[in-house]
This record gives structure tokens, C-alpha cells and sequence, in this order.
């Protein structure tokens, strides 16, 4: 039985169809491999696409000014966009995990945290975030060690605030330990 003109003009379409998907994902895996490797040179999406700095930092400036007037939604978004242009700055992850934290996305907050500490170990702010966030987790013995990581880094001569407070952390550790 022979096929019927209809059945064969179908069967040319998802033939067509099949092809143009299949360029389509040629096109769009050419591209993404162009895009890693332009990243990859520039060191950041941020200089990949050539951002200036003073808009850069406005976005910044934007976002630590949405945080600190509570409107953690607000700020989450830029601090998003801020973690995608340039993954590799320690702020824009400790900003980003501060709004998931006011927001009540502990465990998202302390991933956040965690990953400013491996970009910046020796950032005292980093390890201070991460033991607050620990803390109101009640993972108490990864909070000690925290505790004991922001310490290490810590100078006690220039970063009286940071010191300040970590103080009601400390407090909270030692009535754990009861």
C-alpha cells in the first residue's frame, strides 16, 4: 500500500523540522563555547561584555542601598545580576546571602556565605556572615568552627566592628556548650 500524499508531505516536514533544530543546537552550542571562552579571557561576564566600572558600581551602590532599607526582594535581584557579571567578588555573594537570609532562605544564605569564604578566605566578613547564619541554623559546631575562622582572620586593630559582632555569637556558642 503506498503512502498517501499527505502522510509523505508530513513526514517531509518533521524531516525539515528535525534539521532546523538540529543547526539550531549547532548555532547555540557554537555560541555558548564562544561566550565561555571570551568570559574566560576577560576573567568575568562583566568585563566579557565590556561594563564600565561606574555602572558597575551604581548596580552595587543600588543594591547595598535596597538592603539596607530592607527591601531584601529588591536587592536580591541586583545582588543576582551583581553574582552573574562577576562571579568572583567576595561582596557581591556576602550582599546576595545577606537578602536570602532577611528573606528566610537559610540554607540558600549559607551556601552564599560559603562560597565568599572559598573566594576569600582570609575576608573576616565572610567567615562572620557564615557564623551568624549557622548560628540561627543552630549548627552549632560548625558555627565554632566558623568562630574560629573568622578569629584567624580577624585584625583586631581595624575591624573593631566586626569584632562587636561577632561578640552576641560568641555569647550564644558559650551558653551552648551548657
Amino acid at each position: 500500500m503506498a503512502d498517501s500524499a499527505e502522510d509523505v508531505g508530513q513526514d517531509r516536514n518533521d524531516v525539515d523540522s528535525e534539521n532546523t533544530l538540529s543547526r539550531e543546537r549547532e548555532i547555540a552550542t557554537t555560541d555558548e563555547k564562544l561566550l565561555r571562552e571570551r568570559v574566560r579571557q576577560a576573567g568575568s561576564v562583566k568585563n566579557a561584555l565590556g561594563i564600565e566600572n561606574d555602572l558597575y558600581e551604581a548596580l552595587y551602590s543600588r543594591a547595598f542601598h535596597f538592603l539596607r532599607l530592607g527591601y531584601a526582594n529588591r536587592a536580591q535581584t541586583l545582588f543576582f545580576v551583581l553574582c552573574a557579571l562577576d562571579g568572583g567578588e567576595v561582596n557581591n555573594w556576602l550582599g546576595f546571602g545577606a537578602c536570602l537570609q532577611a528573606r528566610g532562605e537559610t540554607e540558600l544564605a549559607l551556601a552564599a556565605f560559603e562560597y565568599a569564604t572559598k573566594l576569600q578566605p582570609q575576608s573576616p566578613s565572610a567567615h562572620l556572615r557564615r557564623l551568624g547564619v549557622l548560628i540561627q541554623m543552630k549548627i552549632y559546631d560548625e558555627a565554632r568552627e566558623a568562630l574560629e575562622q573568622f578569629d584567624a582572620t580577624v585584625n583586631s586593630a581595624d575591624e573593631t566592628s566586626l569584632i562587636e559582632a561577632a561578640a552576641p555569637f560568641r555569647m550564644v556558642l558559650e551558653m551552648s556548650d551548657d
